[in-house]
């Protein structure tokens, strides 16, 4: 992957290496002109780079399988116990290298840089274990509703990808009292293109729900190389 993706909040600044990869659908250069075509000819920036685009939509469509793995509820909380374990064996380990130096030696000679491993694995941890409450927090603090993976991908991740992409803030506008406006038409055609029809009204609502949340996400997002439209 081109950056470090997360979700929101700070486990939401959680790295989900290639190992978590999942299938899903990728959406090619054709897809990415219908998505266009729906967003309307006026709202595309001239210098919109399409493959960039398409890049940062097809990372979005992996991801969201990912976020339902993540996501607050009892999965989080067993793995927020398991991570808890391992750094406290990480943490028991390192000590247990470093009582005897004769001990050391003999492990670092058949597994070189060893007492640099353990250390590390023991601070990753419990800074992982420290993001896993912190963003279970953020999310149940904030949200009676934990977002689904559907939610976040149109309430969250594709508003802020349409905002990095066309230059404009993601809005809810209307006409004849329907959701309206290119930032809608732009999800409702990438829906269509990765996932499944999504109804406009349910996506203003989801949009609405989970502001706080998308900005979050936003924040992290910035911070992260490699995303934007250049």
């Amino acid at each position: 992957m081109s950056h470090r993706r997360d979700w929101a909040g700070e486990l939401y600044g959680l790295p989900l290496s290639a190992s978590l990869k999942v299938a899903g659908t990728s959406i090619d250069e054709d897809a990415v002109d219908r998505i266009l075509a729906a967003v309307g000819k006026p709202f595309i920036p001239v210098d919109l780079n399409k493959d960039s685009l398409r890049t940062a939509i097809n990372e979005a469509a992996e991801a969201k399988e990912i976020v339902d793995r993540y996501r607050s509820g009892p999965r989080t909380r067993a793995l927020i116990r398991a991570v808890g374990r391992i750094s406290k064996a990480a943490h028991s380990l390192a000590r247990a290298i470093k009582e005897n130096g004769d001990a050391s030696q003999l492990i670092e000679d058949a597994m070189p840089h060893i007492s640099t491993i353990i250390p590390r694995l023991a601070e990753y941890t419990t800074l992982l274990e420290q993001r896993l409450i912190k963003s279970n927090a953020f999310v149940r603090a904030r949200h009676d509703r934990i977002p689904s993976k559907r939610d976040w991908l149109a309430a969250v991740e594709l508003p802020n990808i349409f905002e990095e992409f066309f230059n404009r803030k993601a809005g809810r506008s209307r006409s004849a009292g329907a959701p309206s406006g290119p930032t809608v038409r732009f999800i409702v055609a990438v829906m269509n293109e990765i996932d499944h029809p999504l109804n406009p009204e349910t996506i203003v609502r989801a949009m609405t729900m989970y502001s706080e949340l998308r900005k979050a996400r936003a924040a992290v997002r910035n911070r992260a190389p490699g995303i934007g439209k250049k």
